[in-house]
């Protein structure tokens, strides 16, 4: 396993170095930062790369090759049992229903002239 800091890290993925930086912050990219700098493993960016491949219709093409999914439902049949376990709903939403929205609840004077 060969570890990268930010600067070999950008020039691998062709990126600028700050590139790099926000996108680790926000999470886009694989990487840790254990101490005051950023640490990138070389096969986790290669991995991450290669998810980035854009199709010919212009959406993402994933590899055939083993590429690491962090949390949430890989499945579509896992997502369908989810989705009868936890019963969502699909149809319209709720309507608002507070009521401080009412007019002529009695709060207010109905005449232009306010209350001395």
């Amino acid at each position: 396993m060969k570890t990268l800091d930010l600067d070999q890290a950008a020039k691998l993925l062709h990126l600028h170095p700050d590139t790099v930086q926000q996108r680790a912050k926000a999470g886009d990219i694989p990487a840790a930062k254990p101490g005051k700098r950023w640490v990138f493993v070389e096969d986790d960016l290669l991995d991450w790369l290669r998810g980035q491949y854009v199709g010919k219709n212009g959406e993402e093409k994933r590899c055939s090759g083993s590429v690491a999914t962090f949390g949430g439902l890989t499945s579509s049949t896992l997502d369908a049992e989810f989705d009868a376990l936890v019963g969502r709903r699909t149809g319209r939403k709720p309507r608002n229903s507070t009521t401080d929205s009412k007019r002529g609840s009695g709060n207010r004077p109905s005449s232009g002239n306010p209350r001395i």
